[in-house]
C-alpha cells in the first residue's frame, strides 16, 4: 500500500513536472537594438561557446531591430515563448533593469550593468539578470594612460549625447581623474558636427583626448583626431586604435566576453542554477592594445614596459 502511494506521488510529480516543461518558454531569444560591431563579436563568441557546451538549445537572433520601441516589442513576446532572453547593448541592459524579465536574462556587449540599472551586485545579481560587460574601471584607463601619456595633466573625454554608456563612462573618468589630480573636460556630442567642433575645442584644453565608448564617438574617431590640434587620442575602445586614429587603449575581448556569456547561459539553463548564482563577468585579463601609426604622428613613445606587454597594430 506504502509503495502504490509513494509510486502514485512520484507519477502526479512527473506529470507537474511535464506540464511546467511543456507551458515553459523553450530556447534562447537574442536581441538588440541598432547596428554594433561590438555586438556581433560578441554573438560570435557567444555562438562558439553555445555550439560546443549546448548544442541542443535552440537560438533564435533578432539584431539589428529599428529602434527600442522594435526591440521591447519583441522582448514582450519572448517573455511567453522563451526560456531565457539575451538583450544587448547598454540600451537593452538598462531596458531590462526598467522592465525585469520573467524568465532569465542576460546583457552583453553593455557598460557597467549596476550603473544601468540591470542589478544591483555583480557577485550576486537581482532582478533576474546576469550577463557581461565590456565594463573596464575608468581608474584603470587612467593609470594606463599616466604610464603612456606620463606629463598628462588634464584630459577631453568625448562622449555621445543621450547613450546610457555615456553618462557611465562620465561618471567614473571624473572620478578617476579627480582621484588622480587631472583635470578633467568633456564634449557632449549629438552628431559627428558636433563632434569634430568638440574635439576642435578640447585640443585647447586638454593634454589628451578620450574616445568614449559609444558608436557615435568611435565611428568618427579618426575624423576627430583631423580636429584634435595634433593632441593625441586614447581610447575606450579598440576600434579607433586599431585604425590609427588613438595612440592607446584598454579593451577587453569582446569574443572571450560571448563566451563567457554562453557559460553563464548554461549554467542556468543546463545545471539549474539560479540566475542569483551566476555572477556578471568581466574580461579578467583586458588587452593593452597601441596603435605604432597614431604613437608616431602624435610624437609619442611607449614605455618599452608597456609594449612588451600590448598587442601593436601597425
Amino acid at each position: 500500500m506504502r509503495l502504490r502511494k509513494v509510486l502514485a506521488v512520484m507519477v502526479v510529480a512527473v506529470m507537474m513536472l511535464t506540464a511546467h516543461l511543456a507551458w515553459a518558454g523553450e530556447g534562447v531569444g537574442v536581441l538588440w537594438a541598432g547596428k554594433s560591431g561590438m555586438a556581433k563579436r560578441v554573438v560570435k563568441g557567444f555562438m562558439e561557446g553555445m555550439k560546443e557546451k549546448a548544442p541542443d538549445i535552440d537560438i533564435e537572433y533578432n539584431a539589428e531591430l529599428q529602434d527600442m520601441d522594435a526591440a521591447a516589442a519583441v522582448y514582450d513576446k519572448w517573455q511567453d515563448e522563451k526560456a531565457a532572453i539575451v538583450f544587448l547593448r547598454s540600451t537593452g541592459a538598462r531596458h531590462m533593469g526598467e522592465n525585469p524579465p520573467k524568465v532569465p536574462g542576460f546583457v552583453g556587449g553593455c557598460s557597467n550593468p549596476a550603473e544601468l540599472g540591470a542589478v544591483s551586485d555583480f557577485q550576486k545579481p537581482d532582478k533576474n539578470i546576469t550577463g557581461v560587460t565590456y565594463y573596464l574601471p575608468a581608474e584603470l584607463q587612467i593609470q594606463m594612460l599616466q604610464k603612456v601619456f606620463p606629463d598628462m595633466k588634464s584630459v577631453g573625454l568625448m562622449l555621445e549625447k543621450g547613450h546610457p554608456a555615456a553618462a557611465v563612462d562620465r561618471k567614473e573618468t571624473q572620478a578617476a581623474c579627480e582621484a588622480a589630480g587631472i583635470e578633467y573636460f568633456e564634449a557632449i556630442c549629438a552628431d559627428e558636427k558636433e563632434l569634430l567642433a568638440g574635439a576642435k575645442d578640447l585640443s585647447q584644453k586638454a593634454d589628451v583626448l578620450i574616445v568614449g565608448n559609444q558608436a557615435l564617438i568611435i565611428d568618427n574617431a579618426a575624423r576627430a583626431a583631423k580636429f584634435a590640434g595634433g593632441k593625441p587620442l586614447a581610447s575606450y575602445a579598440e576600434k579607433p586604435v586599431a585604425t590609427g586614429a588613438a595612440v592607446c587603449g584598454l579593451v577587453p575581448d569582446d569574443e572571450k566576453l560571448g563566451g563567457m556569456l554562453a557559460d553563464s547561459v548554461v549554467a542556468v539553463l543546463e545545471e539549474g542554477k539560479s540566475v542569483s548564482e551566476v555572477p556578471v563577468k568581466t574580461d579578467p585579463e583586458p588587452r593593452l592594445v597601441v596603435s605604432d601609426l597614431a604613437a608616431r604622428k602624435a610624437g609619442v613613445e611607449i614605455p618599452q614596459e608597456l609594449l612588451e606587454k600590448a598587442e601593436v597594430v601597425r
